[in-house]
């Protein structure tokens, strides 16, 4: 009897660390997504031009990170609020399903900078 209520315990626990692990695990996923999120955000900060498929290209700032902070950071820009028109583009080398995804976040932006904005 006192052996069965050792082996219980023992498969809580282990079970209790299993599930620990999983959480850890997603936790570190996140955390490195994120690391690579802003690498890649201040390579393109400090990145001007480039070379795609041998033609070379020229561009503006580039942002990355998540739509809720792009759009902030959009808002509080004196050159976004002084101009009426601003162009986002979108790499298309990457097929139209990853395009079509890129667009529904940059109209999720836009929606919130005009959402952040003053009424005229």
């Amino acid at each position: 009897m006192v052996e069965s209520g050792i082996a219980e315990r023992i498969a809580a626990r282990r079970a209790g660390l299993d599930e620990l692990e999983d959480q850890l695990a997603k936790q570190l996923e996140e955390l490195r997504a994120e690391r690579d999120e802003l690498a890649v955000a201040l390579r393109n900060r400090k990145t001007r031009s480039g070379c795609s498929r041998g033609v070379r290209s020229r561009f503006g700032r580039t942002d990355a990170g998540e739509p809720n902070r792009i759009a902030e950071e959009l808002a509080a820009d004196e050159a976004v609020k002084a101009a009426d028109t601003v162009l986002f583009t979108v790499p298309n080398q990457l097929g139209v399903a990853w395009c079509v995804m890129q667009l529904t976040v940059v109209k999720a932006i836009t929606t919130e900078v005009d959402a952040m904005a003053p009424a005229a």
